[in-house]
């Protein structure tokens, strides 16, 4: 049986789990206020294809927060699970490879993100042309982006796992069951997707958007910002995530600390989305901390 790492105060590492739970439930109530909003106005807001992508993207960002918070996060931060885990599941288990869900859900998620940002590319290039299609390609984007990712990680779901582990506490490991590809080459693959889709987006939407129609100039400026900023750090994350597959780590405390920080980076992508719409557009701010306040806005800005 496999045994837990020792020195790791149970006091300071259930302190770190309170600190992801407190910016994690941050997270929720801006995810929640907004999709409320955008929910209960879908009269004003449905007709922009970006905030329809953008409430699937909140959505999955709720189910990863719940699974972290309800499961991944306290395996890895709560010491004293760890012995209970050892000696409960001491041999591999398919069970634990449920866990593996929330590596899927965020597969999806950067999906989606990609096809917002070439939803912002197509709304400033060919604002005319790609309103009416982009919003019957809408339920073929969705389809496309949470069963894509079955393709890198059917094999960890059908193969046993076993817990290992973790710093003071301790995380899943698949015991790979078929010759297929491994989790982190299809997260390097993802990862290498996003940032290509991010920055060429990113360039085409700064440099298209004088071509912006006038009277719906505002809107797709502030849009386009949102999107931006979270492609900064869709970036910088992706990037580390690339880093930390790819390196080779000169130590096992090495390989588990930037296994940490990949995780902890990400986090940024589940919390920051929500506050970032909220700084940027105008209409949305209104709506979500002041309410109705008289007639509503044809567009948000």
């Amino acid at each position: 049986m496999l045994k837990c790492h020792p020195g790791f105060s149970a006091k300071l590492e259930i302190l770190k789990y309170g600190i992801q739970v407190i910016y994690f439930l941050l997270g929720l109530f801006f995810h929640f206020a907004l999709l409320k909003v955008l929910t209960r106005k879908r009269a004003v807001y449905s007709k922009f294809a970006f905030l329809k992508l953008y409430c699937i993207d909140s959505v999955l960002s709720i189910f990863i927060i719940f699974i972290n918070v309800g499961s991944i996060r306290i395996m890895n931060y709560i010491p004293p699970l760890c012995p209970w885990a050892m000696r409960q599941y001491p041999e591999p288990s398919q069970s634990i490879s449920l866990l593996y869900i929330e590596q899927y859900l965020k597969f999806s998620k950067c999906f989606i993100f990609c096809f917002m940002m070439i939803n912002r590319a197509n709304s400033v290039l060919c604002p005319m042309t790609f309103t009416t299609i982009q919003r019957c390609i809408i339920p073929h984007v969705v389809i496309f982006s949470i069963l894509t990712p079955s393709i890198g990680v059917w094999t960890v779901f059908l193969s046993e796992s076993q817990f290992v582990p973790f710093q003071g506490g301790f995380t899943p490991e698949t015991k790979m069951a078929y010759n297929w590809i491994t989790v982190s080459q299809f997260s390097v693959i993802i990862s290498s997707i996003t940032i290509c889709v991010a920055v060429i987006c990113s360039l085409i939407s700064m440099v298209c958007m004088s071509r912006t129609r006038s009277e719906n100039k505002h809107t797709q400026q502030s849009l386009t910002a949102s999107a931006l900023c979270q492609s900064i750090f869709y970036v910088l994350v992706h990037s580390m995530e690339i880093y930390f597959h790819k390196s080779k780590p000169s130590s096992l405390e090495t390989a588990e600390f930037w296994n940490a920080l990949t995780a902890f980076s990400f986090d940024i992508l589940l919390v920051s989305p929500p506050i970032i719409m909220l700084c940027l557009n105008v209409r949305l701010r209104v709506d979500v901390f002041v309410g109705d306040s008289g007639n509503p806005l044809t567009s948000p800005k």
